[in-house]
């Protein structure tokens, strides 16, 4: 298949009415299984809808992407709180970590967002330090919508960077998120390996 073809392909796929539903629940399944390529495929459909100047298109992946993992976050949220996920670490070390996570749901979520398995264990933590639901809930949307709208528009900045190569922008879109997430990684070693401050 040519890159022509899999660009149509895509395009048809966007238009067609399971694509959607189907990326949504992809999405959702991807809270609770991490190893799901569907930021990858977002992205790609992002990308195939921007070269084609599809405004509806976008606002529709957007939505769907962002239904989803407001699905997956709650679905994994109502099962953690429920049975408390297993100790990571103990003592003085887990009692700071949740203290913090209590005081700084959202962000928590939104930071681990784009960090692999950040997602999951994000919500874990949040669960695990007995978050309301209503801040888990209002948390959960507006990081879904901070991570669909990243997901859209890298798909829209690597386009014109990559031409009409679809294959080159996901290995682009792979790449950024890839650097992303390896720095905010060193940051946060290079950060708890800091002496705290007296």
């Amino acid at each position: 298949m040519t890159v022509d073809g899999l660009h149509d392909l895509l395009l048809a796929c966007l238009h067609d009415g399971a694509f959607l539903p189907l990326l949504a629940l992809g999405v959702a399944l991807d809270g609770p299984v991490p190893v799901l390529p569907t930021e990858v495929v977002a992205m790609s459909a992002s990308l195939a809808a921007g070269a084609g100047h599809d405004v509806a298109a976008l606002l529709a992946l957007w939505a769907s992407s962002a239904a989803g993992s407001v699905v997956g976050d709650l679905g994994v949220f109502v099962v953690a709180r429920r049975r408390r996920p297993r100790r990571a670490c103990s003592g003085v070390r887990r009692a700071q970590l949740l203290d913090r996570v209590s005081r700084t749901p959202v962000r928590t979520l939104l930071g681990l967002r784009f960090l692999p398995a950040g997602r999951l264990l994000g919500v874990l933590l949040c669960a695990a330090a007995g978050t309301d639901w209503r801040v888990f809930v209002a948390g959960a949307v507006a990081c879904a919508g901070v991570w669909a709208a990243w997901v859209v528009v890298i798909g829209l900045l690597v386009g014109p960077l990559v031409g009409a190569s679809l294959w080159s922008g996901i290995a682009v879109a792979l790449l950024v998120t890839g650097g992303i997430g390896l720095v905010a990684a060193v940051r946060g070693r290079l950060t708890a390996r800091r002496p705290a401050a007296a």
